[in-house]
């Protein structure tokens, strides 16, 4: 859409920075349009990666730590996070194959609410997933004697954790949902020249109040636990670089120094990517105007990052974790040893 045009807002409103945020907005606007383009494909090949990625995590060599186990529920959730994607992709398809299908009706709002429902409990999950791992391998290296800890990285711990997540995530879901009527209303369109009944939901005045709870939990809170976490991850990464030595062998040393690595990595990565999205979020609560036009370009900027950002646990992975890719190689050689081959 084009900000800024005549009779949009009021001359009282006008000020310097106006010109500014409209030429920002209207830039900003273009960004989106495109993306909405690419989106779909990006989300078909972030799903496809994340199953990848979630098919070497669960494989019986790497379901030895917590960590890994964690790691894979994420990457659940991320390919769950996509299934309203995926569903508009087909009703899209099924609609350039029948011009009438997709016409309203109350099961269809059913589906498409669950779908919406599902989506933001897996995302929410998702991001607490990541910062539970940094959480538990912050209390490891700051404590590595402590049995206690040691528990932590056990597979046990990793399916309570899961567990506690998500079915805290759902609640929060469906708050939104809490205040909404649905209206019927009659529409001529051209599969139905005489009339159809057309469904729109209605939200209540507590739908605002539910969505800032909701951005609290997913975004602000996260938001600000990662980059502690973050600092403490390298603050006893340079701590057990001088004495993991005394502790392990050398050998146990640079595995250990390599996973912590690992999760830090992916925790800076994920904190940079829901940042933006978060303080945008925070700013879509204020008077809409063109402050709250830009805050809605740069979310959905943001939220097309955050989905690219699913995919680089992956790679991070791939690139850090000798395990992963020795584990990738026998499950897709279907358990057959590539030295073994070659040598005969």
């Amino acid at each position: 859409m084009g900000y800024c045009v005549d009779g949009i807002y009021d001359d009282k409103t006008r000020n310097l920075t106006e010109p500014v945020l409209c030429e920002i907005a209207n830039s900003l606007s273009t960004v989106t349009k495109a993306l909405t383009y690419i989106t779909p494909h990006i989300s078909f090949l972030c799903v496809l990666i994340n199953l990848f990625h979630f098919t070497i995590l669960t494989r019986k060599s790497m379901r030895n730590t917590s960590i890994n186990i964690i790691m894979a529920a994420a990457a659940f959730c991320d390919i769950f996070s996509f299934i309203e994607m995926l569903m508009r992709i087909y009703v899209n398809v099924q609609m350039l194959i029948y011009a009438c299908y997709g016409e309203d009706s109350y099961s269809r709002l059913a589906v498409d609410i669950a779908f919406e429902i599902v989506k933001k409990t897996a995302q929410r999950a998702s991001t607490w997933l990541i910062l539970m791992i940094a959480f538990i391998r912050a209390l490891v290296i700051r404590y590595p004697m402590s049995s206690r800890i040691e528990k932590l990285t056990t597979p046990k711990v990793a399916f309570i954790i899961i567990s506690a997540v998500v079915i805290i995530s759902i609640p929060f879901s469906l708050l939104n949902y809490n205040d909404i009527q649905f209206m019927e209303y009659i529409a001529t369109t051209k599969c139905f020249p005489n009339g159809t009944m057309k469904i729109l939901m209605v939200f209540g005045r507590k739908v605002a109040t539910y969505n800032a709870i909701t951005a609290i939990v997913t975004n602000d809170i996260p938001c600000v636990l990662f980059p502690i976490l973050s600092l403490l991850l390298v603050i006893e990464i340079r701590k057990a670089d001088k004495n993991q030595k005394r502790l392990t062998a050398p050998t146990n040393a640079q595995d250990f120094q390599r996973i912590t690595r690992l999760v830090l990595y992916n925790t800076l990565i994920f904190f940079a990517t829901l940042l933006p999205l978060g303080i945008t979020r925070g700013l879509l609560y204020f008077p809409r105007g063109l402050v709250w036009s830009v805050a809605r370009e740069i979310e959905s900027i943001a939220a097309t990052i955050l989905t690219v950002n699913t995919t680089t646990h992956c790679i991070i992975y791939l690139l850090m974790s000798s395990q992963y890719r020795g584990t990738a190689k026998q499950t897709f050689l279907c358990g057959f040893d590539i030295q073994a081959i070659e040598n005969t």
